[in-house]
């Protein structure tokens, strides 16, 4: 296998201020004012080898599975005749390192613009072009041109490796252990705000970075500080009133919500107790719990030992919740300001039946599927476990079984953060009361904008006819 090496690849790489300032606002044709993100011009020399394999350069790009606009070819009257290939070699290695970065979840989606390129008299095949890189963080400049560096050396590699299953693992690899690894650790911001950024850079609203993962979105009054999916209309109250789930629960409860019904236990003696008051089977769960870490869900009196330890394991107060358990789904809905952005239905990670193959035969081809894809993309599913089977004979279902076709076949009880989901947008089916429940649960919180979890049979009928509770409400 071939090593990616920098060796022979690119010169120095050095970079100046460009002269626009900052939070410059230009206008677009149809006059609309459209504002322009801070930008950095760096000079990149480098050599491009004699045969350019754009066939192969396309797949590796494709692999990245980025949507990332083309740079735009400015001055062509500049640059000399020859220079076809090296357009198309330079442009590979900008998207290449715009698909890392973003994948580092750093919101560079302008693309990266070549704005002269002119040969090296002083060395073969050797060019020097001048780039412009927009970001709205002056912070990340270091990083993105260390990946611009290092891009150059996986596009050339990728140029002469044969694109298979096997070089495409070593391809993430190299980004992940030398780029994604490294500088991940030391990003603040979570998948969320990308997503959002994505959005309002869509809208053409400004967004001007604060720092340390902060952001502000717009001018003026209309402005709103977001840190992830949280704003500045949050309460500083209502991190410490979600986090903690019994806390919440009697908040909702006085509120005159459907709260579940609960005990916050601290032995095994005291939940079994409890357990025994609600009725089996019951949830345990940490009471300080997030992600879904440690619940438990269908818990028997033979299987409290065990639940109550690992629900106890991811406390950070070591404080447990025996809760009585509802019939339904879960179901998020989104809320902010006031209003509903939209709801969907968590189911646990799972397939699809297709009426022909055996669930294991399904199973095994999503997992391939999911190998072939950037590590940083892939679906958490795994080949069937003991897990799995457990939730598949709860269906009278083996892993030899033939779902019927469309049929859901879940393998984990419930969605977490760890074991992953299926999410189904449910928004046009969302009761009205259910809503005003959803919205009034963020409110007594202290949240401008939440995800609350309401447990129904049914998310298209009222709660108070379903028996339904507002499980959690996520800041």
């Amino acid at each position: 296998m071939q090593e990616l090496t920098l060796a022979n690849t690119i010169g120095p790489v050095s970079s100046r201020k460009t002269p626009p300032a900052d939070k410059s606002v230009i206008t677009s044709d149809d006059g609309i004012p459209v504002f322009q993100q801070p930008q950095l011009t760096i000079i990149v020399e480098f050599i491009v080898p004699q045969d350019v394999n754009q066939g192969s350069l396309e797949e590796w790009l494709k692999s990245l599975e980025q949507d990332i606009p083309s740079p735009a070819w400015h001055h062509s009257a500049n640059l000399p005749d020859e220079t076809g290939y090296v357009k198309y070699w330079i442009t590979s290695c900008l998207q290449v390192s715009q698909s890392i970065l973003l994948a580092l979840r750093m919101p560079v989606f302008d693309a990266f613009t070549v704005l002269r390129c002119n040969t090296n008299p002083s060395k073969k095949h050797a060019w020097r072009a001048t780039i412009r890189l927009p970001c709205p963080d002056r912070s990340f400049y270091p990083i993105i041109i260390d990946t611009i560096n290092r891009s150059l050396a996986l596009v050339g590699w990728a140029n002469k490796t044969a694109y298979s299953t096997a070089t495409k693992q070593r391809f993430f690899e190299k980004i992940r252990n030398e780029i994604l690894g490294p500088y991940g650790r030391n990003m603040d911001f979570g998948k969320s705000t990308l997503e959002i950024l994505r959005v309002a850079y869509a809208k053409n609203i400004p967004i001007l970075s604060v720092g340390r993962g902060v952001y502000q979105l717009g001018w003026g009054i209309q402005a709103k500080i977001i840190d992830r999916s949280s704003t500045s209309g949050d309460s500083a109250l209502a991190p410490r009133m979600t986090a903690n789930k019994s806390a919440s629960t009697k908040v909702l409860g006085m509120a005159g919500l459907p709260a579940p019904i609960n005990r916050t236990v601290r032995d095994l003696e005291t939940a079994l107790k409890s357990a025994r008051e609600l009725g089996w089977p019951v949830v345990i769960k940490p009471v300080d719990g997030e992600r879904g870490e440690g619940v438990s869900v269908n818990v028997e009196e033979s299987m409290l030992y065990m639940a109550f330890e690992k629900a106890r394991d991811r406390s950070i107060s070591q404080t447990v919740l025996v809760e009585k358990q509802v019939e339904g789904v879960c179901h998020r809905l989104f809320v902010a300001g006031g209003d509903l952005l939209y709801a969907v239905k968590r189911l646990p990670i799972g397939v699809y039946g297709d009426g022909d193959r055996t669930i294991v035969e399904i199973v095994n081809e999503a997992c391939e599927k999911e190998q072939t894809r950037p590590p940083w993309k892939r679906s958490p599913i795994k080949a069937i476990d003991s897990p799995a089977l457990r939730v598949l004979r709860s269906m009278n279902l083996t892993e030899l079984s033939i779902a019927e076709n469309g049929q859901f076949v879940p393998l984990r009880p419930i969605e977490t953060t760890a074991s992953g989901g299926v999410d189904v947008d449910v928004t046009i089916e969302v009761h009205p009361e259910n809503i005003q429940a959803a919205i009034y649960a963020a409110q007594v919180t202290g949240l401008d904008v939440a995800g609350v979890d309401l447990i129904t049979t049914d998310i298209s009928r009222p709660w108070h006819e379903t028996g339904a509770v507002i499980n959690e409400v996520n800041y």
